[in-house]
């Protein structure tokens, strides 16, 4: 049977929209366009039936896109995954969640963690990037952040080194040769975790402190790399 993306997700909302109260089949919908966007760019080289599809989505698609959802749909992503890709197999007569049931444990809270992370460190940067999905910008801030653009700038990814004093991070550029140490507040320092990588753009201001730019992205530690491979 061959059932077009756009008719499985229009299904999809139509069956949320009939089963909740309108509040949360809003965030439903919300986590199902992540997904069905994942799957129209990534379906093509991976195959959806293969649990590393779907591990993918959870610790690298989300964790990129993601930038300042509210956390009700954050939590809602996996729940709304099952019950996509179950009707998926109900439309289409496939079995991809039998891969989907294979994701590890981990997977689950990891993504959630490294998504609320993200957020966390946007909304303690005055982030102007809303989302990725579509494509969202507060030019008010972005104006702002223009106008005090530091004179040295530096751009990539940066692992965890090391934390201190439930108030900093240190961080070890990759492929850089250098370190630098970035402060937060508690609602980063309680979900960040050493090894984390963080693709992050900084700049360094009068005094020579290196701070922190923007943020595109959180990624779990290179130990979890085997999750999706």
């Amino acid at each position: 049977m061959i059932v077009e993306e756009k008719d499985i997700f229009e299904t999809y909302g139509e069956i949320i929209s009939g089963c909740y109260p309108p509040e949360e089949a809003a965030v439903k919908l919300r986590c199902a366009k992540y997904f069905s966007e994942y799957r129209k760019r990534k379906a093509a080289l991976v195959n959806f039936g293969a649990t590393k599809f779907f591990t993918g989505y959870f610790m690298r698609w989300l964790p990129d896109k993601v930038c300042m959802e509210e956390n009700s749909v954050i939590d809602a992503f996996y729940p709304s995954a099952d019950e996509f890709v179950r009707l998926s197999d109900t439309l289409t007569g496939s079995s991809e969640y039998d891969a989907f049931k294979m994701i590890d444990r981990r997977v689950k809270y990891e993504s959630a963690r490294l998504m609320h992370l993200k957020k966390n460190i946007m909304t303690l940067n005055n982030s102007f990037i809303i989302s990725k999905i579509p494509c969202i910008i507060d030019f008010d801030r972005y104006r702002e952040k223009r106008n005090s653009s530091p004179a040295e700038k530096d751009s990539g990814l940066f692992r965890v080194a090391e934390l201190f004093s439930e108030n900093s991070a240190v961080l070890d550029r990759l492929d850089g040769g250098y370190f630098i140490r970035l402060f937060f507040d508690a609602s980063v320092m309680g979900l960040i975790r050493k090894g984390d990588l963080l693709d992050i753009d900084i700049g360094r201001r009068e005094g020579g402190r290196w701070r922190l730019e923007e943020i595109k992205a959180c990624y779990a530690p290179e130990k979890y790399d085997r999750i999706i491979e």
